[in-house]
C-alpha cells in the first residue's frame, strides 16, 4: 500500500483488511513494548491522515507480507513511517490484541481467528 501524508488511517486499516479480513490494526500515540498491550486510552482516531500522526513522514510503499511476523509487521511500520500500530485478531465477537503472539506469522494470525 502506497504511504503519503494525506492516507487516511481509515484507508489504511481497509486496505489492511482486504488482505487479512480477520484481523484489523489499530493506531497509537505511543510504541508499545513487545508482547505487551497497548492502552486503549491511547487510541487515536481514524479520521486522521498519517500527515496528522506524523509530520515527517517520509512517503513510500509498504507491503504486506503473510511470512512476516506480526511483531516485525508492527516493527516495520514504527521504523518506516514512525507509526505505532497494534494487530487484533478476531475472536467471536470479540477483537483480542495479538501482544502475546506478537512472534506469530499474520498468516498464522488469521488461521487462527474464528467467527
Amino acid at each position: 500500500m502506497q504511504i503519503t501524508k494525506e492516507t487516511h488511517l481509515l484507508n489504511m486499516q481497509l486496505r489492511f483488511r482486504e488482505k487479512f479480513p480477520l484481523l484489523k490494526i489499530e493506531f497509537f500515540k505511543s510504541v508499545h513494548e513487545k508482547l505487551q498491550l497497548s492502552p486503549l486510552s491511547d487510541e487515536v482516531m481514524t479520521d486522521l491522515t498519517v500527515g496528522e500522526i506524523n509530520p515527517d513522514l517520509k512517503e513510500g510503499e509498504f507491503l504486506l507480507y503473510e511470512s512476516e511476523t506480526t511483531g516485525d509487521f508492527e516493527n516495520r511500520m514504527e521504523q518506516l513511517f514512525g507509526l505505532h500500530v497494534q494487530v487484533y485478531r478476531k475472536s467471536g465477537i470479540n477483537w483480542l490484541q495479538t501482544s502475546n503472539t506478537d512472534l506469530w506469522t499474520l498468516s498464522k494470525q488469521e488461521s487462527m481467528a474464528h467467527l
